[in-house]
């Protein structure tokens, strides 16, 4: 289910839940470290591959790689409440 479709629903646990997880990610997204954020929105809201970061930042792709795992690490972490194991 969507945000759309529990909004449409009327189901208020689904919609607080969605809400909830969304603010979640957002504020662990902008606590990350500088370096780390950028990184990571560059490639998860940017879409840009990681050459193509490395590239833009003068950085090695490695460095762009342990970023992004460590960005994916925190927020699996603080999320681990909604996910689904």
């Amino acid at each position: 289910m969507d945000k759309q479709e529990a909004v449409e629903d009327n189901d208020p646990y689904t919609i607080l839940s969605i809400f909830e997880i969304e603010r979640i990610t957002e504020n662990t997204i902008e606590e990350l470290p500088d370096q780390c954020k950028s990184i990571f929105k560059l490639s998860r809201i940017n879409g840009l591959k990681n050459q193509e970061i490395a590239d833009k930042l003068a950085i090695s792709v490695r460095t762009v790689e342990t970023q992004i795992y460590r960005a994916l690490k925190i927020l699996k972490s603080r999320l681990k409440d909604y996910l689904v194991s």
